[in-house]
C-alpha cells in the first residue's frame, strides 16, 4: 500500500450526534464508509475551533508547537503534505476557510492549493481582516457582524465556498491529472459552518420544509446578535438548517467518492473523514464554537476507509483517539517513517484488532478529563449523523 492514493475530507463544525432524530441521518454518503472502514466513536479534536485544531490535522502537532497561535512555522512545522510531496506524491488542497490560507502557511507542501471564495473575495478578505482586529464583545464588532450578515444573506455574497464548488474543483483536478504519481488530496467543506443557509433543493430529501428567506435571515441574525431572545421553536429551526447544511455537504462528498472510485482503483485509495471541531447548538448557552471545552465542541466524527486490499477489521471502535493520530496512521499505511515532531501514534494496530498501550490510554483519558471532556461523551447520545 506504499503508493496508495489518499483522500482527506474535513468538514467544519460537524458534530457526530444526530440533530433531528435517530431515524434520519444527515450524512448517508459518509455513513457508507462504515461498510468498508472503521469508525472511531470516541474521537477528540485538539481544540474547540479551527485555529486550535487544524495544526493537529495537517501537521500532526499541537497548535502552539511551531509558530505563534494561528500561524504555522514554514521551516519547523512537520507538514503532512510536504512529507508526502517528498515521497513523490501529487499534493492538492481545496478549501475556503480564512484561517487556513497562505497567510497562516497552510499552503506549504501543496503543489496545487486552491483557496476558493464564492462571491466577492475582496469584500470577504477586508471583512475577515477587520474582524480579527476587533474585540468580539465590542459594539463595533457586533455592528460589523450584523451589517455583514445582512449584506451576505441578501446579496448571496458568501464568506465561504459551498460544497458543490469544492467538489467541482476536486473533480476537475482528478479528471485532468495525468501523472502516474499517487495523490494526496485534502478537501475542507464549510457548509455546516454558520451562517446556516442551505440550498432549497436539499429539502426535497428531508422531512421538513425550508423556512422563507426572511425567516432564514432573521434566525441567523438573532443567533449572532440576540441569542437570548431565541425561542425553543427558533432553536429547533436553526438545528434543522444545520442538519440540512450537513446533508448538502454530504451529498457533495458523495459525488466526490463516486468520481474517485470511477477514475481510480478503489482498492488503492485511503479515505479519512473527520471534522475540525463540533458545534455547541445551545447545549451550554451558545450556538457556535466559542473557546469552551465541552464535549459538543471536542467530540468529532473520525472514519478511516483503508484500501480494500487490506485485511483491516471493519467495525466501530470505542477507544479514544485524536487528530494527532491521523498523520501517523496515514504514514503507517504507506510504510513511511513518522517524523519525531509528530505527537500522535498510528492507529493501524488498533484497526487490526490490537490495543494501544494502557499507559497512553490513561494519558488520553486524563487529558480529556482535565479539558472538561471526561465522562461527558456518552455513546448512547453520540451515535448520530456520521455514526449510524
Amino acid at each position: 500500500m506504499k503508493d496508495s492514493n489518499i483522500l482527506l475530507v474535513t468538514i467544519d463544525s460537524l458534530r457526530p450526534d444526530q440533530i433531528i432524530n435517530s431515524n434520519i441521518s444527515s450524512t448517508p454518503c459518509i455513513d457508507s464508509l462504515g461498510d468498508t472502514g472503521c469508525i472511531f466513536t470516541q474521537a477528540v479534536s485538539n481544540g474547540p475551533n479551527t485555529t486550535a485544531s487544524f495544526p493537529s490535522i495537517l501537521t500532526g502537532s499541537h497548535s502552539l508547537s511551531y509558530g505563534p497561535y494561528g500561524v504555522l512555522d514554514v521551516d519547523e512545522s512537520p507538514f503532512l503534505a510536504r512529507i508526502l510531496k517528498k515521497e513523490s506524491y501529487s499534493t492538492v488542497g481545496y478549501h475556503s476557510n480564512p484561517f487556513l490560507g497562505n497567510e497562516q502557511n497552510y499552503h506549504v507542501g501543496f503543489q496545487y492549493f486552491n483557496d476558493l471564495m464564492d462571491g466577492s473575495s475582496s469584500v470577504t478578505t477586508v471583512k475577515d481582516r477587520i474582524e480579527r482586529r476587533l474585540t468580539p464583545d465590542s459594539f463595533v464588532y457586533s455592528l460589523m457582524r450584523r451589517a455583514w450578515h445582512m449584506f451576505s444573506m441578501t446579496t448571496g455574497t458568501k464568506s465561504y465556498a459551498r460544497g458543490d464548488s469544492i467538489t467541482n474543483g476536486a473533480i476537475q483536478w482528478l479528471e485532468s491529472h495525468q501523472s502516474s504519481n499517487p495523490f494526496f488530496m485534502w478537501l475542507h467543506y464549510m457548509d455546516v459552518h454558520y451562517p446556516f443557509d442551505p440550498p432549497k433543493q436539499i429539502f426535497n430529501e428531508l422531512p421538513f420544509e425550508r423556512p422563507s428567506n426572511r425567516r432564514v435571515i432573521n434566525l441567523n441574525g438573532m443567533m449572532q446578535e440576540r441569542p437570548e431572545e431565541l425561542t425553543s421553536e427558533d432553536v429547533q429551526e436553526l438545528k434543522r438548517l444545520y442538519f440540512a447544511e450537513a446533508r448538502f455537504a454530504d451529498k457533495q462528498i458523495g459525488r466526490l467518492f463516486d468520481k474517485v472510485g470511477e477514475l481510480r482503483e478503489p482498492e488503492n485509495i485511503i479515505i479519512a473523514v473527520t471534522a475540525d471541531h463540533g458545534e455547541e447548538l445551545f447545549d451550554h448557552g451558545d450556538l457556535d464554537h466559542r473557546p469552551k471545552m465541552y464535549a459538543e465542541l471536542l467530540h468529532i466524527p473520525m472514519i478511516y476507509s483503508p484500501p480494500l486490499s487490506s485485511e483491516l477489521i471493519i467495525e466501530r471502535i470505542m477507544q479514544l483517539t485524536s487528530h494527532l493520530d491521523l498523520a501517523p496512521t496515514i504514514a503507517d499505511f504507506l510504510q513511511m517513517e513518522c517524523p519525531d515532531q509528530w505527537r500522535g501514534h498510528s492507529l493501524k494496530s488498533i484497526l487490526n484488532g490490537e490495543s494501544r498501550s494502557t499507559s497512553r490510554n490513561n494519558c488520553i483519558a486524563e487529558l480529556c478529563h482535565t479539558s472538561g471532556l471526561g465522562g461527558s461523551v456518552q455513546p448512547e447520545k453520540y451515535v448520530g449523523a456520521v455514526l449510524t
